[in-house]
C-alpha cells in the first residue's frame, strides 16, 4: 500500500518544481541583463576617460577584465545555489530527507554568509524556506529518536533575515504551508504547548485545500491529532469524514484486514512518536486506532463534520 499523503506530497512538489523553474527562467534572464549592463558600463567608462583622461588600450582591458570578473562571479554563485536547491528537492521526492535536509543546510548557511548573502534575491529566499519547511515536516526519525529535521529547524530560526521570511510566509500561507507548520509545531516544538494551534492550522488546511484526497488525508491528521489528545469522538468523525471523501484509501473494512499496511506508513509512524512522548506511553496510538476502527466497524456513521462542532 503506499504511503499517505502521497497525493499532497506530489501536489506540492510539483508546484515546488515549477516554481523553482521559474526561479531558474529569472535568473537567466538576470544574467543576460548584468551581461548587457556590464557592456554599457564599459561603453560609458571607456568614453569617459576617452575624454577626460584619455584612454589607453591597457585601461579598456583594465575595465572590462574587471566587469566580466564580476558578472561571472554573480553567475557562479545564482547557478550553484539554483543546483543545491534542486538537488534538495529532488532528493526529498525521493525520499531520500537525510540527504535532503544535508544539502538544504550547506545551501542556508552558505546563502547567509555575509559574502554570499548580496547576491540572495528574496524571491529564491522565499523558495528554500518553503522547502525547507516542507523537508522538515515530512522527515522522519534518526536512529537515536530524534526528528531528522530539528537541526533545519533550529538553523533557519537561527538567521534573522530567514526567520523574518517564516514570519512573512505563515501570515499569508496556503493549506500545504498550514500543514507543514502544523507538523513542525507537533514533531519538533511542542505538541503539548501547540495544541490548539496544530488543530487550527490542520482545520484550515482543510478548508483552504480544493482537492479531495488531499481533505481526506487531513482529516486522517485530524484522526490522529484527537487520538493523540485522547478525544475519541472527534476523531471518530474525522476517520469517518476520511473514509466517506475517499473510500478507496481510507476504508474501515481495509483498516481493519491490514492494519499492519497503515500503521507503518510514515504519517502514522510520526503520530506514533508524537503521542509517546506527550502521553508517556509505548505504541499506544496503535491500540488507539485499532479501538477505533472496530468501533467505527461496529456503530458507524452515517455522515461526519470534522470540525463543526
Amino acid at each position: 500500500m503506499p504511503d499517505q499523503l502521497t497525493d499532497q506530497v506530489k501536489s506540492l512538489i510539483l508546484n515546488e518544481v515549477k516554481s523553482i523553474n521559474e526561479t531558474q527562467q529569472n535568473s537567466i534572464f538576470k544574467l543576460e541583463l548584468y551581461s548587457n549592463l556590464a557592456l554599457y558600463t564599459l561603453a560609458a567608462a571607456w568614453a569617459i576617460l576617452l575624454v577626460f583622461i584619455g584612454g589607453s588600450v591597457w585601461t579598456y582591458s583594465a575595465i572590462e577584465s574587471t566587469i566580466t570578473e564580476k558578472a561571472t562571479k554573480i553567475a557562479t554563485k545564482q547557478i550553484s545555489n539554483i543546483d543545491d536547491l534542486s538537488t534538495a528537492v529532488n532528493l526529498g521526492y525521493t525520499g531520500d530527507y537525510n540527504g535532503a535536509i544535508n544539502t538544504m543546510t550547506e545551501l542556508i548557511i552558505k546563502m547567509t554568509d555575509e559574502e554570499n548573502k548580496k547576491y540572495i534575491s528574496k524571491e529564491f529566499k522565499i523558495n528554500v524556506v518553503k522547502n525547507s519547511l516542507w523537508l522538515i515536516s515530512e522527515a522522519g526519525i534518526t536512529p537515536n529518536g530524534e526528528w531528522l529535521g530539528q537541526e533545519l529547524w533550529k538553523l533557519i530560526n537561527e538567521k534573522q533575515d530567514i526567520k523574518a521570511i517564516i514570519q512573512e510566509i505563515d501570515n499569508n500561507s496556503d493549506w500545504g504551508l498550514q500543514f507543514h507548520f502544523a507538523s513542525i509545531e507537533a514533531k519538533i516544538i511542542s505538541f503539548k504547548d501547540k495544541k490548539e494551534s496544530i488543530e487550527k492550522r490542520l482545520i484550515n488546511a482543510y478548508v483552504l485545500s480544493q482537492i479531495k484526497n488531499q481533505k481526506a488525508d487531513i482529516a486522517y491528521s485530524l484522526t490522529l491529532f484527537y487520538l493523540t489528545s485522547n478525544k475519541i469522538d472527534k476523531a471518530k468523525q474525522c476517520f469517518t469524514e476520511a473514509a466517506l471523501i475517499n473510500p478507496a484509501e481510507y476504508s474501515i473494512d481495509d483498516w481493519n484486514k491490514y492494519k499492519s499496511s497503515y500503521i507503518n506508513s510514515e504519517i502514522f509512524s510520526a503520530w506514533s512518536k508524537i503521542d509517546s512522548d506527550f502521553n508517556k506511553t509505548d505504541n499506544e496510538l496503535t491500540n488507539k486506532l485499532h479501538s477505533l476502527v472496530m468501533d467505527m466497524i461496529k456503530s458507524p456513521l452515517e455522515k461526519a463534520s470534522c470540525f463543526n462542532w
